[in-house]
């Protein structure tokens, strides 16, 4: 009989659909549910969230109401006397309740979460993180930090979904795609600038109305489908990583790239103490604003390093998965 696993996190860009393919093709039996979008149940509970906030200072009131709405959406979808699941996943936790996560080890072996956030973004209640059987993280200054008070506290990392088939068409010389967060366009814009003899793939989603005025920057209101993402960016030489200044872990690019054999060009000093850093691959910038053409060019030129199997299979879906529920 397959084992089950309960996957619970929003819908990103549909990243779900990848996750619970790689589950299957693990041999689990995965379920996946998508918690109901947070609203007001009247306008006097918005009214008394708006005075809450601005008269008594308290802006952790909507959280508490978003947790509520999680608490009672997993109460109403799952009978815990007949539904079980071996382990359930959750992903980008910060607004259960350990109510909540109480009510799912009532029906699991192990609930396991991963913050995916980092607690610069998303702070999560000590509470909470205790409840929880496993809390990953990926950045490791919020382990170091936090490590000791949580001793079910995970260092881990993004992955790569291991079950893709990997192109040899690599017909795209540089690619972004990404969201417009601080001031990417404008890094795009020079990065369009050095490498007018390449071809590239730039494409940024954006709800504000913006224009690059570049012909090989696309803007768009809606994002694409995670699984469409990987189906052009797998046909690039080098991909481009713009690091978020809150976080110092490594975002998911570093892994299609190791996974898919492409190079990337990245601000993130931290990928240098991973076992597959290597220079010809991987290129460290303080400030893609700086990035000259003649050394985007001696980058490009130089051969792909193939990365030994046994590092790269550390960094699967699969690998991860097994580390968090173990």
């Amino acid at each position: 009989m397959k084992k089950r696993v309960l996957l619970l996190m929003p819908n990103y860009s549909s990243i779900y659909e990848m996750i619970i393919l790689n589950l299957e093709k693990m041999g689990y039996e995965a379920v996946y549910h998508d918690i109901k979008e947070f609203k007001y149940k009247s306008s006097s509970q918005k009214l008394y969230n708006f005075f809450r906030k601005t008269f008594l200072r308290d802006k952790h009131y909507k959280d508490f109401l978003r947790g509520k709405n999680v608490e009672e959406d997993i109460m109403s979808t799952f009978d815990n006397s007949k539904d079980f699941f071996d382990y359930v996943l959750i992903i980008h936790p910060s607004e259960y309740t350990p109510k909540t996560v109480q009510y799912l080890k009532s029906m699991a072996e192990k609930v396991v979460a991963y913050h995916w956030e980092g607690f610069s973004r998303f702070q999560v209640p000590a509470e909470l993180i205790s409840a929880f059987d496993s809390f990953g993280v990926f950045d490791k200054k919020d382990y170091d930090e936090y490590s000791v008070t949580y001793p079910n506290l995970k260092l881990t990392q993004s992955f790569y979904f291991d079950f893709l088939p990997i192109s040899s068409e690599k017909n795209i010389d540089l690619l972004y795609i990404g969201a417009n967060l601080e001031d990417r366009l404008e890094k795009l814009k020079h990065i369009a600038d050095i490498s007018k003899d390449k071809n590239t793939y730039f494409r940024l989603f954006s709800r504000e109305r913006i224009s690059a005025q570049y012909p090989n920057i696309f803007i768009e209101d809606k994002g694409l489908k995670y699984k469409e993402t990987l189906e052009i960016s797998s046909k690039a030489k080098c991909l481009i990583d713009m690091k978020l200044a809150v976080h110092n872990g490594l975002s998911l690019r570093f892994f299609e790239a190791l996974y898919f054999n492409q190079k990337v060009i990245t601000d993130n000093p931290t990928i240098k103490e991973k076992d597959f850093y290597n220079p010809n691959n991987i290129l460290v910038i303080e400030d893609f604003k700086t990035l000259t053409k003649e050394s985007l060019d001696n980058f490009l030129n130089k051969g792909y390093v193939e990365i030994p199997s046994k590092i790269k299979e550390k960094y699967s879906f699969e690998n991860w998965f097994n580390t968090m529920i173990n």
